[in-house]
C-alpha cells in the first residue's frame, strides 16, 4: 500500500492536469445525458483534484520529507560539432509543486463547480461551456508546476486561448467588442511575460559563458536560472554588478506583463462598459457572469 501511495503522490502532478482534460472529454463523449451530467462530473473531476492535492499537502508532513513533488524528463540532443566529434547535449523538462502552488490550484478547484451551477446560461452552450471550462482548469493547473520556460509558455498561451473562447461564450451578443477589448491586452501580457523570462534565461546563459569563459547552452530550467544566479552574484563581483542592472528591468517587465494581463483587462472593460451603458443597466446578470469568470483569470 505504501509503494502504491508513493506512487501515487510522485504523478501527482501529471494527475493535477490530466484529470481536468480527461473529465472534459468524458462529459463532451456522453453530454447527451443532459446538463446534470456535466454538473455532477464537474464535482467529480473537482473532488479528485482536491483529493490529489489533499494528499500532496499532507504527505510530505507525515513523511517529514520537503512538500516538493517534481517530475522530470530529459532529452538528449544534438549540439554543435567540437573538433570531429559530435557532442550531446541535454535539455531537462521539469514539472514540479510545492506548497504555495497548492493552495494556487486548490482555489480555481473549487471554484468552477460553483460557477457550474450558478450559471444561469447553460442551457444550448453547456457542452462547449464546460469543455472550455475543465480544460482551462487543466492549463491553469499547468502554468502552476511548470519549472521550465517551454512548458510555461505552452501553458499560458494555452490558457489564454481558452479564457477568450469562454469570454466570447458568455458574452452572447457582444462577443465581438469584448474580443476586441481583451484579445490584445491579453496576448499583450503574455508577450511581456515570456519576454522577460527569455531575458532572464539568455542573461544568466551569458554569465554562464563569461564567467567559465566558453560558451554555454541555454537553461530553461526557473530552478536552475534562480540558484545559479544566487551563487554567480555570492562569488563574482562581475555577477554582482551585471544582475543588479538586469534584474530591475526583468522584475518590471514581468509585473507590467502580468498586470496588463490580470489587472487592466476588469479595468479596461469596466471603463467602456460605463461609458456604452447607464449605470441602472451596468451590472446585470450576464455583466455579473463575465465579471465571475474575469476574477477566475486573476487566478
Amino acid at each position: 500500500m505504501n509503494s502504491f501511495l508513493n506512487s501515487i503522490i510522485s504523478l501527482s502532478p501529471v494527475l493535477l492536469v490530466v484529470m481536468p482534460i480527461a473529465g472534459a472529454c468524458f462529459g463532451w463523449g456522453i453530454s447527451q445525458l443532459g446538463l446534470e451530467f456535466n454538473r455532477w462530473t464537474a464535482f467529480s473531476n473537482s473532488l479528485i483534484s482536491c483529493v490529489i492535492l489533499s494528499a500532496l499537502l499532507t504527505a510530505p508532513a507525515l513523511k517529514n520529507e520537503s512538500p516538493t513533488r517534481a517530475i522530470s524528463i530529459s532529452l538528449k540532443l544534438p549540439a554543435a560539432e567540437t573538433g570531429h566529434a559530435n557532442r550531446e547535449m541535454s535539455r531537462h523538462f521539469q514539472w514540479t509543486i510545492d506548497r504555495l502552488s497548492l493552495w494556487f490550484l486548490l482555489l480555481p478547484t473549487c471554484v468552477w463547480p460553483a460557477l457550474i451551477l450558478l450559471s444561469r446560461r447553460m442551457g444550448v452552450e453547456s457542452r462547449g461551456h464546460y469543455f472550455l471550462l475543465m480544460l482551462l482548469q487543466s492549463f491553469l493547473a499547468g502554468l502552476l508546476v511548470a519549472y521550465d520556460l517551454i512548458s510555461f509558455v505552452t501553458f499560458l498561451l494555452t490558457s489564454t486561448f481558452c479564457m477568450l473562447c469562454l469570454i466570447r461564450i458568455w458574452s452572447g451578443s457582444r462577443s465581438i467588442r469584448l474580443l476586441e477589448s481583451t484579445m490584445y491586452l491579453q496576448f499583450l501580457g503574455d508577450v511581456l511575460i515570456v519576454a522577460g523570462l527569455v531575458l532572464a534565461s539568455t542573461g544568466y546563459t551569458w554569465m554562464q559563458g563569461l564567467l567559465l569563459e566558453s560558451p554555454q547552452p541555454v537553461t530553461f530550467q526557473f530552478n536552475e536560472i534562480l540558484q545559479g544566479t544566487v551563487n554567480d552574484v555570492a562569488l563574482y563581483p562581475l555577477a554582482e554588478t551585471y544582475w543588479s542592472t538586469i534584474s530591475p528591468w526583468i522584475f518590471l517587465i514581468l509585473i507590467t506583463g502580468f498586470t496588463i494581463k490580470g489587472s487592466i483587462f476588469p479595468v479596461h472593460y469596466g471603463l467602456t462598459q460605463w461609458m456604452k451603458q447607464d449605470a441602472g443597466s451596468m451590472f446585470n446578470t450576464k455583466d455579473q457572469s463575465i465579471w465571475c469568470l474575469v476574477l477566475l483569470g486573476l487566478f
